[in-house]
Protein backbone atom coordinates (compact mmCIF):
# COMPACT_ATOMS: atom_id res chain seq x y z
CA UNK A 1 0.00 0.00 0.00
CA UNK A 2 1.24 3.43 -0.84
CA UNK A 3 0.30 6.44 1.29
CA UNK A 4 2.87 9.55 0.28
CA UNK A 5 1.89 12.89 1.46
CA UNK A 6 3.15 16.09 -0.80
CA UNK A 7 3.35 19.67 0.27
CA UNK A 8 1.19 22.14 -1.66
CA UNK A 9 2.90 25.10 -3.71
CA UNK A 10 3.14 28.46 -1.86
CA UNK A 11 0.08 29.98 -3.20
CA UNK A 12 -2.27 27.43 -1.97
CA UNK A 13 -0.17 26.43 1.75
CA UNK A 14 -2.29 28.51 3.33
CA UNK A 15 -5.10 26.62 2.78
CA UNK A 16 -4.32 22.86 1.96
CA UNK A 17 -2.54 21.13 4.83
CA UNK A 18 -0.94 18.40 2.06
CA UNK A 19 -2.09 16.37 -0.81
CA UNK A 20 -1.76 12.67 -0.74
CA UNK A 21 -1.26 10.13 -3.07
CA UNK A 22 -3.10 6.54 -1.85
CA UNK A 23 -2.87 3.31 -3.94
CA UNK A 24 -3.89 -0.37 -2.79
CA UNK A 25 -3.25 -3.47 -4.43
CA UNK A 26 -5.74 -5.09 -2.82
CA UNK A 27 -9.57 -4.77 -1.62
CA UNK A 28 -10.07 -3.41 2.39
CA UNK A 29 -12.67 -1.89 4.85
CA UNK A 30 -11.22 0.71 6.86
CA UNK A 31 -12.29 3.22 9.57
CA UNK A 32 -11.86 7.07 9.57
CA UNK A 33 -11.51 8.61 12.81
CA UNK A 34 -13.38 12.45 12.37
CA UNK A 35 -10.42 15.40 12.10
CA UNK A 36 -10.80 19.07 11.86
CA UNK A 37 -10.98 19.74 7.97
CA UNK A 38 -12.75 18.86 4.87
CA UNK A 39 -11.12 16.54 2.27
CA UNK A 40 -11.36 16.21 -1.28
CA UNK A 41 -11.04 12.49 -2.94
CA UNK A 42 -10.24 11.69 -6.76
CA UNK A 43 -10.14 8.31 -7.48
CA UNK A 44 -8.08 7.60 -11.03
CA UNK A 45 -8.72 3.98 -10.71
CA UNK A 46 -10.50 1.67 -8.86
CA UNK A 47 -13.68 2.31 -6.95
CA UNK A 48 -14.94 3.43 -2.98
CA UNK A 49 -17.85 2.40 -0.91
CA UNK A 50 -19.14 3.71 2.44
CA UNK A 51 -20.60 0.99 4.85
CA UNK A 52 -23.01 2.67 7.31
CA UNK A 53 -25.65 0.48 9.16
CA UNK A 54 -25.36 -2.51 6.95
CA UNK A 55 -26.13 -0.08 3.90
CA UNK A 56 -23.41 0.44 0.81
CA UNK A 57 -23.10 3.29 -0.90
CA UNK A 58 -21.37 3.88 -4.01
CA UNK A 59 -18.95 7.39 -3.87
CA UNK A 60 -18.31 9.33 -6.87
CA UNK A 61 -14.95 9.01 -8.31
CA UNK A 62 -14.57 12.51 -7.53
CA UNK A 63 -15.98 13.66 -4.31
CA UNK A 64 -15.88 15.80 -1.09
CA UNK A 65 -16.22 14.71 2.69
CA UNK A 66 -16.87 17.16 4.90
CA UNK A 67 -16.65 17.37 8.60
CA UNK A 68 -17.89 14.28 10.55
CA UNK A 69 -18.84 13.71 14.36
CA UNK A 70 -18.23 10.27 14.25
CA UNK A 71 -15.70 7.64 12.48
CA UNK A 72 -16.90 6.36 8.62
CA UNK A 73 -16.35 2.96 7.15
CA UNK A 74 -14.97 2.43 3.84
CA UNK A 75 -14.18 0.08 1.91
CA UNK A 76 -12.03 0.02 -1.68
CA UNK A 77 -11.99 -1.96 -4.00
CA UNK A 78 -8.50 -3.71 -5.49
CA UNK A 79 -6.06 -2.27 -7.99
CA UNK A 80 -7.26 1.90 -6.42
CA UNK A 81 -5.86 4.54 -6.67
CA UNK A 82 -6.51 7.67 -5.05
CA UNK A 83 -5.46 11.62 -4.50
CA UNK A 84 -6.42 13.32 -1.15
CA UNK A 85 -7.00 17.25 -0.61
CA UNK A 86 -6.45 17.90 3.22
CA UNK A 87 -7.59 21.44 3.73
CA UNK A 88 -6.68 23.74 6.46
CA UNK A 89 -9.09 24.67 9.35
CA UNK A 90 -10.44 27.55 7.23
CA UNK A 91 -9.35 26.69 3.45
CA UNK A 92 -12.72 25.26 2.09
CA UNK A 93 -13.98 28.89 2.35
CA UNK A 94 -11.71 30.15 -0.07
CA UNK A 95 -12.80 27.89 -2.29
CA UNK A 96 -16.51 27.44 -2.66
CA UNK A 97 -19.10 29.71 -1.55
CA UNK A 98 -21.07 26.76 0.40
CA UNK A 99 -20.51 27.52 3.96
CA UNK A 100 -18.40 24.63 5.29
CA UNK A 101 -20.65 23.57 8.23
CA UNK A 102 -23.44 22.81 5.06
CA UNK A 103 -21.13 19.87 4.32
CA UNK A 104 -21.27 18.57 7.93
CA UNK A 105 -21.41 14.78 8.13
CA UNK A 106 -21.90 14.30 4.17
CA UNK A 107 -19.70 12.81 1.65
CA UNK A 108 -20.83 14.31 -1.81
CA UNK A 109 -20.20 14.15 -5.39
CA UNK A 110 -17.85 17.03 -6.10
CA UNK A 111 -19.63 18.61 -8.83
CA UNK A 112 -21.91 20.06 -6.23
CA UNK A 113 -19.74 22.51 -5.02
CA UNK A 114 -17.68 23.09 -8.42
CA UNK A 115 -18.22 23.59 -11.84
CA UNK A 116 -19.17 19.85 -13.31
CA UNK A 117 -17.50 20.51 -16.67
CA UNK A 118 -14.42 21.75 -14.23
CA UNK A 119 -14.53 18.42 -12.00
CA UNK A 120 -14.88 16.33 -15.21
CA UNK A 121 -11.86 17.85 -17.02
CA UNK A 122 -9.57 17.15 -14.39
CA UNK A 123 -11.14 13.79 -13.71
CA UNK A 124 -10.40 12.68 -17.36
CA UNK A 125 -7.07 14.08 -17.09
CA UNK A 126 -5.89 11.89 -14.09
CA UNK A 127 -6.97 9.46 -15.68
CA UNK A 128 -4.30 9.07 -18.01
CA UNK A 129 -1.48 10.97 -16.54
CA UNK A 130 1.31 8.42 -15.95
CA UNK A 131 3.31 9.96 -12.57
CA UNK A 132 2.38 10.61 -9.39
CA UNK A 133 4.15 14.35 -9.92
CA UNK A 134 1.52 14.59 -12.49
CA UNK A 135 -1.34 13.93 -11.04
CA UNK A 136 -0.36 16.16 -8.05
CA UNK A 137 -0.23 18.92 -10.53
CA UNK A 138 -3.20 18.47 -12.00
CA UNK A 139 -5.18 18.86 -8.53
CA UNK A 140 -3.39 21.45 -7.43
CA UNK A 141 -4.01 23.44 -10.94
CA UNK A 142 -7.73 22.83 -10.46
CA UNK A 143 -7.52 23.80 -7.07
CA UNK A 144 -5.84 26.82 -8.15
CA UNK A 145 -8.82 27.53 -10.75
CA UNK A 146 -11.13 27.86 -8.29
CA UNK A 147 -9.73 29.71 -5.63
CA UNK A 148 -11.50 32.95 -4.92
CA UNK A 149 -10.18 36.11 -3.92
CA UNK A 150 -11.23 36.57 -0.40
CA UNK A 151 -10.29 38.08 2.71
CA UNK A 152 -9.52 35.67 5.37
CA UNK A 153 -11.54 36.02 8.82
CA UNK A 154 -8.47 36.53 10.67
CA UNK A 155 -10.45 36.44 14.07
CA UNK A 156 -11.29 32.64 12.88
CA UNK A 157 -7.87 32.01 12.28
CA UNK A 158 -6.75 33.56 15.55
CA UNK A 159 -9.30 31.17 17.42
CA UNK A 160 -8.03 28.14 15.31
CA UNK A 161 -4.49 29.26 16.45
CA UNK A 162 -4.60 29.47 20.35
CA UNK A 163 -6.69 25.79 19.69
CA UNK A 164 -3.75 24.25 18.55
CA UNK A 165 -1.18 26.15 21.36
CA UNK A 166 -3.47 24.83 23.75
CA UNK A 167 -3.52 21.36 22.48
CA UNK A 168 -7.37 21.71 22.26
CA UNK A 169 -7.75 22.33 26.19
CA UNK A 170 -8.82 26.39 26.34
CA UNK A 171 -12.35 26.34 27.14
CA UNK A 172 -14.81 28.07 24.82
CA UNK A 173 -15.60 30.83 26.83
CA UNK A 174 -12.10 31.70 27.68
CA UNK A 175 -11.56 31.66 23.50
CA UNK A 176 -14.19 34.36 23.36
CA UNK A 177 -12.91 36.33 25.89
CA UNK A 178 -9.63 36.40 24.39
CA UNK A 179 -11.01 37.38 20.97
CA UNK A 180 -13.47 40.16 22.78
CA UNK A 181 -16.36 38.33 21.04
CA UNK A 182 -19.49 36.52 22.16
CA UNK A 183 -19.45 32.80 22.34
CA UNK A 184 -22.37 32.83 20.21
CA UNK A 185 -21.12 34.71 17.59
CA UNK A 186 -17.81 33.34 17.72
CA UNK A 187 -19.48 29.83 17.47
CA UNK A 188 -21.60 31.04 14.21
CA UNK A 189 -18.75 32.63 12.06
CA UNK A 190 -16.48 29.54 13.35
CA UNK A 191 -19.18 26.60 12.00
CA UNK A 192 -19.71 28.71 8.73
CA UNK A 193 -16.05 29.13 8.07
CA UNK A 194 -14.14 25.36 9.66
CA UNK A 195 -17.56 23.79 8.97
CA UNK A 196 -18.34 22.50 12.89
CA UNK A 197 -18.02 23.97 16.18
CA UNK A 198 -14.91 25.40 18.61
CA UNK A 199 -15.46 22.47 20.45
CA UNK A 200 -15.43 19.55 18.63
CA UNK A 201 -11.99 21.15 16.75
CA UNK A 202 -10.61 21.57 20.59
CA UNK A 203 -11.57 17.62 20.85
CA UNK A 204 -9.79 16.81 17.18
CA UNK A 205 -6.63 19.00 18.08
CA UNK A 206 -6.30 16.61 21.38
CA UNK A 207 -6.73 13.95 19.53
CA UNK A 208 -3.90 14.79 16.87
CA UNK A 209 -1.69 15.88 20.04
CA UNK A 210 -2.08 12.26 21.64
CA UNK A 211 -3.90 13.33 24.62
CA UNK A 212 -6.98 11.44 23.32
CA UNK A 213 -6.37 8.52 21.38
CA UNK A 214 -9.45 6.31 20.20
CA UNK A 215 -9.11 2.84 20.04
CA UNK A 216 -8.34 1.84 16.38
CA UNK A 217 -8.63 -2.34 14.72
CA UNK A 218 -5.50 -3.09 12.74
CA UNK A 219 -7.69 -2.33 9.10
CA UNK A 220 -8.24 1.59 10.84
CA UNK A 221 -6.46 4.16 8.62
CA UNK A 222 -8.01 7.89 10.41
CA UNK A 223 -6.34 9.26 7.96
CA UNK A 224 -7.67 8.20 4.74
CA UNK A 225 -10.91 9.10 2.36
Amino acid sequence: MKFEHYFPTAQLKPYIRCLVVSESVLANEYKVFPSSGLVIGFQYKGKLVNIKENTITPLETAGITGITDAYQVFKNSADIGTILVYFTEIGFTHFASHPANELFNLSLSLDTIFDKNSVAEVEEKLAIADTDQQRIQLVEQFLLSQLKDIQTDKLIVEAVKLIYQTNGTIRIKELSEKLHISQSSLEKRFRKVVGTTAKKICFYCSLQQGTRAPKRSKNTNRNLL
